[in-house]
């Protein structure tokens, strides 16, 4: 039998029914850091950015269990909180993640449980297929723990074969993985969620994969199928990693080839290309 969220809840005597969980996550495509990533690098921060709402979506006197999506996916806890008062944000006010103005939006107050402090950052939770409800009544979902660790680490790179990512989470991995994506160069799809359709393209310039997508993330892309959706429907994969030793053209030749694989030119989105996002190289999209 698997350990359940609430029972632990229950063990530091805390009832569900008191307790909302709150899944945080975003699909913004314009990202200064990611919930996770703002989290790890600030929690001052991203307690900022949880207590400001667009709707009234916490109670006072109540709990929020809060998580976080990681790069890989999985749904990491980072804390119990007290909710303790409502307001409004103030003239001025930023969100952390995305930088927009949440003037007038709701400004909870909340502080820090010591209940279940020895899990934050170790404990990861199996949200289940609702991941779009990313506020659900502990009460009503009592979630299957993942896992829990030692202690709290990143998660190690995947390696290429493995490695995937929405474009719009590009700009906040953790450092060690854009390190290695930096290092290497090649071939990579883009795949759009919403129609299924590829893009295949190449990334031979300084930065390799990682400085590519960033562009992609912040100009779109040449080719007229690639602007029909935006960064955040797009899922990026590696299809080949250079060896070291080719040139910009051999990069571009291989790439060419995986085009005509996949078909991505005449059932795909690598068509009709225009000039919003220059070629590395002499790029053929």
């Amino acid at each position: 039998m698997p350990i359940m969220f609430n029972s632990l809840l229950v063990e530091a005597g805390v009832e569900p029914n008191t307790v909302r969980l709150v899944r945080h996550h975003t699909n913004a495509a314009n990202v200064i850091r990611s919930p996770y990533r703002l989290w790890r690098e600030n929690v001052a921060a991203f307690e900022q950015y949880q207590n400001v709402q667009g709707q009234d979506r916490f109670e006072v006197g109540r709990k929020v269990a809060s998580f976080v999506r990681s790069p890989a996916g999985e749904t990491l806890f980072v804390g119990l909180y007290d909710v303790t008062a409502l307001g409004v944000a103030p003239e001025g006010f930023l969100d952390p993640v995305t930088g927009a103005n949440l003037e007038g939006y709701h400004l909870y107050e909340m502080e820090i449980c010591e209940q279940l402090s020895e899990f934050r950052g170790r404990l990861s939770i199996e949200w289940g297929l609702g991941a779009l409800a990313w506020v659900q009544l502990a009460h009503r979902q009592n979630k299957a723990v993942r896992e829990i660790r030692i202690a709290f680490q990143d998660e190690p790179y995947p390696g290429h074969f493995l490695f995937r990512c929405r474009l719009s989470d590009v700009s906040s991995l953790p450092s060690v993985w854009i390190e290695r994506l930096r290092e290497a160069k090649g071939v990579y799809v883009l795949t759009s969620a919403d129609s299924g359709e590829h893009y295949v393209g190449s990334a031979a310039g300084t930065g390799g994969f990682h400085q590519r997508w960033l562009q992609h993330a912040a100009i779109g892309g040449a080719a007229v199928g690639l602007q029909a959706h935006a960064a955040p429907d797009y899922q990026v994969a590696i299809l080949q990693v250079a060896a070291g030793f080719e040139s910009e053209a051999d990069i571009v030749r291989i790439e060419n080839e995986w085009m005509r694989k996949i078909q991505s030119r005449t059932m795909g989105l690598n068509r009709q290309p225009q000039t919003a996002l220059p070629p590395e190289g002499v790029e053929q999209t």
